[in-house]
């Protein structure tokens, strides 16, 4: 049994049709979807008791609860049943090997080859017609197989076909050139801006440190008990003298911009000697 022009399938919830003229291509994913349906409904349909018989070969059988038997309705779980050690179930057991024969390839067996991958399953490399030997865990696995082999040989001839169309001065390689330097400026820019935030993280906490250092020197040496002796600021602190006579250098000469008795507009006092001294008078 195969697809054809006019059948119909269902991807993700849509509606296809192969189209007319069919190609290969079309032809495949209608009967790999047909399969794919067929798989899925061995490994989750569930039976009654009128359907329980029919298919004791699919691995729904094992894997969900099913109806006892033919005439009990009962749900039973067999793979649990098999397997749990209270019932005394080993490797050598007909039903275990029955179980796992039917779960792995989709039929009963009981033999030396009751795990083994059949061989009727190994030759398959296509999906020309939708082989009745797409069963259980290894019929899965072969779809994936021949998938994967049909998208890799699909991908590699568009590539192929891109490399052998750049006759304009290879298009792809220039690609790629182009691609490389816009990653290289886009990580110099990257640098360049985490530079300017360390600078300026830095400069920072260089101004927050004056702030604290001359608050401190302010308050210890030369606060007079009360303060920054009316020297407000910042200014008042370095002898700016913006609003008082507190300033930090008002009493070494001063720069002459204050209101202290002691400023002077020469500012080659602050290298002569001072007979100033820290002590009380």
């Amino acid at each position: 049994m195969s697809c054809a022009a006019g059948k119909t399938y269902n991807i993700n919830g849509v509606e296809r049709t192969v189209p007319t003229p069919e190609t290969t291509a079309d032809v495949n994913v209608c009967n790999a979807t047909k399969i794919l349906e067929n798989l899925h409904k061995g490994f989750t349909e569930e039976y009654s008791t009128t359907t329980l018989d029919a298919n004791k070969d699919k691995p729904s059988y094992y894997l969900r609860n099913q109806p006892t038997s033919n005439s009990n309705a009962d749900r039973i779980n067999r793979f649990y049943n098999t397997m749990a050690p209270a019932n005394g179930g080993t490797i050598n057991d007909d039903d275990y090997k029955k179980m796992i024969s039917v779960i792995m390839k989709g039929a009963e067996d009981t033999g030396v080859t009751y795990d083994t991958i059949p061989s009727t399953i190994t030759g398959l490399t296509d999906f020309s017609t939708q082989s009745p030997e797409f069963k259980g865990i290894y019929g899965l696995n072969k779809v994936v197989e021949i998938l994967d082999t049909k998208t890799n040989t699909l991908l590699t001839g568009i590539t192929t076909t891109i490399t052998a169309d750049a006759n304009s001065g290879d298009a792809i390689s220039k690609y790629n050139q182009r691609s490389d330097i816009k990653n290289t400026l886009e990580e110099i820019a990257y640098r360049e801006n985490q530079i300017y935030r360390e600078k300026f993280l830095n400069i920072i906490l260089i101004v927050v440190g004056i702030i604290l250092v001359g608050s401190q020197l302010t308050q210890k040496f030369f606060s007079g008990g009360g303060g920054a002796g009316g020297g407000a600021g910042l200014g008042g602190s370095f002898g700016f003298g913006l609003g008082g006579s507190g300033g930090l250098f008002s009493r070494f000469g001063g720069l002459g911009l204050g209101s202290s008795g002691r400023s002077h507009f020469d500012i080659g006092n602050l290298f002569k000697n001072s007979s100033y001294t820290l002590k009380q008078r």
